[in-house]
């Protein structure tokens, strides 16, 4: 059976609602990857020193301390109102970094953006948990995945950080801001249609959150402490195809992100994620034993199938599976907060890490890999066994229909 056909069978989102959850998913991840280097060039146009780690670390935990406040109540408001609210916020606090501000105000500013940007991103993940079906959720995921990193990669090999100036940032964040206001005349709806997990009652114990958060945990803290030690030490021994590995990455988490998609609907999520994690853990084996570019290659193949199945697998589906009807802020919010708290904690130590040897950041990064599929292994399956049998009976009279379709065109006469 072919891809395509697997990531269609018993879609019933609408091209519309997949435009209303693409759109505000590529300017939100947009938006964070230039604010982060125009954030850069403002704290040395004030202070005329680099101090980036700190102010990333600074960012990233705001954005954190954000989350959990703002997990309290992010349900009680319009879901789409609080992606807009971000989006009409945001250029206008952008703009006020133009102006000779002191370090508090500075600080101020920061963390009100990062407060509304988090408002934003749960109002986005729980209007996606809300509008797609339990049993889509993954292959939707991947295909918004997999569009974000092509969408990433076409826009920054364009426009490279280093031809950029804070004006240019401060423009191009408001036209992001305005591209995701332009989604009200798309008219944002509720979930239109009645499926099966919409009527099968999900109520999940505190440990099976617990085990599918400890891989998310330690696979995110990894990459981003460990992980860079060890990509760095590979790629002084491959300089020259630095790009070519960049290159077959960025392909293989674009691909893996639809694959993983596919997986996580007509498999499992936990069989996904188990998956995914051995992938990584190949990934740094493979590194260290870099002794060909051939390997290397492989390797960094191997680290971009993961990161593609991960995070497509992690960012929205099993957060809106564990979550339950008009609760689904705080899973959310504990399902991102370890991405933006391994950024922090990478930025934040990053002097330090320099003075760890390759090969203790990868027999580390390995016994922590393997303590963190333990605990999937336990865990629950979180597709009910109702749905899964549901999606094999559309594949069984999806196969049925195409037999009988090939065969009614062979019948034709000539």
């Amino acid at each position: 059976m072919r891809i395509t056909s697997l990531l269609s069978i018993g879609i019933s989102l609408r091209r519309r609602g997949f435009l209303l959850l693409l759109i505000p998913y590529l300017t939100a991840g947009l938006w964070y990857f230039i604010f982060m280097p125009a954030l850069d060039l403002n704290v040395k146009n004030l202070y005329q020193q680099t101090l980036y780690q700190e102010a990333y670390t600074y960012f990233n935990l705001c954005i954190l301390f954000s989350f959990a406040i703002n997990s309290l109540f992010a349900d009680k408001i319009g879901k789409f109102r609080l992606v807009y609210l971000w989006s009409a916020i945001m250029p206008i606090l952008m703009a006020l970094f133009m102006f000779p501000i002191s370090a508090p105000a500075f600080l101020i500013l920061i963390f009100l953006l990062s407060y509304v940007f988090s408002l934003g991103v749960l109002g986005y993940s729980i209007y996606f948990r809300d509008l797609v079906a339990m049993e889509e959720r993954g292959r939707i995921s991947g295909l918004l995945v997999s569009s974000s990193i092509l969408t990433y990669t076409i826009f920054f090999s364009v426009f490279r950080y280093e031809y950029f100036g804070y004006t240019e940032f401060i423009i191009i964040g408001t036209s992001l801001g305005l591209v995701t206001l332009a989604t009200y005349f798309l008219k944002p709806y509720e979930r239109p249609y009645l499926t099966t997990s919409n009527v099968y009652v999900l109520n999940y114990r505190f440990k099976t959150i617990v085990l599918y958060l400890i891989p998310w945990l330690i696979f995110s803290l990894i990459n981003g402490t460990l992980s860079k030690i060890i990509t760095v030490h590979s790629i002084s021994k491959f300089k020259e195809i630095e790009m070519i590995a960049n290159l077959v990455q960025i392909t293989a988490s674009g691909f893996s992100a639809l694959l993983g998609g596919i997986i996580a609907d007509w498999i499992g999520r936990k069989m996904t994620v188990i998956v995914a994690m051995v992938l990584f853990g190949c990934s740094i084996t493979l590194s260290l034993a870099a002794y060909t570019s051939t390997i290397f290659l492989f390797s960094w193949l191997l680290n971009g199938l993961a990161w593609g199945v991960l995070q497509t697998i992690y960012l929205l589906v099993i957060w809106g599976d564990l979550s339950k009807e008009k609760e689904c802020a705080p899973y959310y919010a504990l399902g991102l907060m370890p991405f933006y708290f391994s950024k922090a904690i990478g930025y934040l130590f990053l002097p330090y890490m320099v003075t760890i040897s390759v090969f203790t950041a990868s027999v580390i990064a390995l016994l922590l890999l393997l303590f963190s599929t333990i605990p999937v292994v336990f865990a629950e399956e979180l597709m009910p066994e109702i749905i899964a049998d549901e999606m094999h009976r559309k594949r069984y009279i999806f196969r049925i229909k195409k037999t009988l379709r090939e065969k009614g065109e062979r019948a034709k006469p000539d």
